[in-house]
């Protein structure tokens, strides 16, 4: 009985040892993946949606969010489904994107003016069909939809001539939305860039239009000069081939001298199509964001584009968005589901 109750008492001692062990042994990893869990959530999230750069979450200090759409023509059939639905119609699915932003800048492809359009019924390929005018309603939709910022260095906004640049120029003041570009024509109200001041930075836009003479001599000069003046140098380019999904070197080339010249960014535009993007010595190159509104609907390529959302921290370092984007063929664009 003395022998059992000896060898009980030291089974007893090494049990109630064995459960304190296990006890500290399972606080320490407990506390250990508590702690790991708690650090996860200070890291930043990582979206599939990401250039180079990853967006800031909520506890970065970021001051101006700028919203980058491609090519934007309201004639044709854009035309007929807005004047049937309304612009409203068209780009509801942009309301809160936008509205979001300090600044939305798009590619205005074509000028603003009264005349009637010879685009709408015209006959597929033919030379009327390329001719673009936009209804001067368009401006009070831009204001509601906070598109600030227009660039008109491209190869339509000479479509109906001079006069057709003063118009569009003229309604774009009504509202005051900003408008810049290489127009090929050069009064003092047609800027080939424009320097805005947002939230006490000096944001430049830079155009560079492939399809005016000397627009390459211009930008170099239009960089040189702004970048003694601005925070962040931005160019906008029309440029490259009609739906090729790739810019060529000469391309390139060009983006990186831009870059070199100066540029911290440079977004594209012409091709119809979305084409590569690439960092270059720190700074970003969209090629082609391809379309944002048209009535392309000949091909998946032309259907899909890109909006950049662009946030720049007070340290001017730069964070970015990719949002894809498809036209539908009752005229609307669309945000795209992952």
């Amino acid at each position: 009985m003395i022998f059992f109750r000896k060898y009980l008492t030291l089974f007893l001692l090494v049990f109630f040892c064995s459960l304190i062990s296990s006890y500290i042994l399972f606080s320490k990893v407990y506390l250990d993946n508590k702690q790991l869990v708690n650090s996860s959530d200070r890291l930043p999230t990582i979206s599939p949606l990401l250039s180079s750069s990853i967006v800031p979450d909520e506890k970065i200090d970021s001051e101006i969010v700028l919203v980058f759409a491609g090519d934007a023509m309201f004639d044709r059939h854009i035309r007929l489904f807005a004047e049937k639905n309304g612009y409203e119609y068209i780009l509801e699915d942009f309301s809160d994107l936008f509205s979001s932003a300090d600044e939305v800048i798009l590619n205005l492809e074509g000028p603003i003016t009264e005349n009637k359009s010879v685009s709408v019924g015209s006959e597929v390929g033919s030379t009327r069909n390329f001719i673009f005018t936009f209804d001067p309603s368009i401006i009070q939709f831009f204001k509601k939809w906070n598109v600030t910022t227009v660039n008109l260095g491209n190869n339509h906004i000479q479509n109906f001539g001079e006069k057709g640049v003063e118009s569009t120029y003229a309604f774009l003041r009504t509202e005051e939305i900003a408008a810049f570009g290489d127009v090929g024509t050069n009064p003092v109200e047609h800027r080939r860039y424009i320097v805005r001041e947002i939230r006490d930075k000096q944001i430049a836009f830079v155009s560079y239009n492939e399809f005016v003479p000397n627009s390459k001599v211009h930008v170099f000069e239009d960089i040189n000069k702004v970048k003694e003046e601005a925070d962040i140098v931005i160019v906008y380019s029309h440029w490259g081939a009609e739906y090729l999904p790739t810019a060529n070197e000469t391309i390139q080339k060009l983006a990186h001298e831009f870059i070199d010249s100066g540029a911290d960014l440079v977004i594209g535009g012409h091709p119809h199509v979305t084409q590569q993007k690439e960092e270059y010595k720190g700074k970003m190159i969209y090629y082609s964001l391809g379309n944002f509104v048209f009535d392309q609907y000949f091909s998946k390529e032309t259907m899909q584009g890109l909006v950049v959302r662009v946030t720049i921290a007070k340290d001017s370092n730069m964070f970015f968005e990719e949002i894809p984007v498809k036209m539908e063929k009752d005229g609307k664009t669309v945000i795209q589901e992952n």
